[in-house]
């Protein structure tokens, strides 16, 4: 029976760590991340309706930062090989 050198077996449970990481960050955040988005949600539906569909621009803005972003911790989040993004895109305008 062959075994696997030493530093496969490291590589693999270190990988094994960063995915358990990321499912036990990702049961805290996902939660914080749904208030986020219910609230960014109500909040475009009150600037939209309030306003008359006058401000359906400022509305649509507010559902997008909230409904967008990372809806859980990816493990390369966890290696800082990518950033966290918590509210999607940031507005850029010239």
């Amino acid at each position: 029976m062959m075994q696997m050198p030493k530093h496969t077996q490291s590589m693999r449970l270190q990988v094994s760590w960063f995915n358990t990481g990321s499912v036990v960050t990702s049961a805290v955040y996902i939660p914080f991340k749904l208030a986020y988005a219910v609230l960014g949600g109500v909040t475009s539906s009150l600037v939209y309706t309030v306003t008359l569909a006058k401000e359906a621009e400022t509305a649509h803005r507010i559902a997008t930062k909230a409904f967008t972003g990372d809806w859980y911790i990816h493990p390369n989040i966890l290696t800082s090989h990518e950033y966290l993004n918590f509210s999607g895109p940031d507005d850029k305008f010239p």
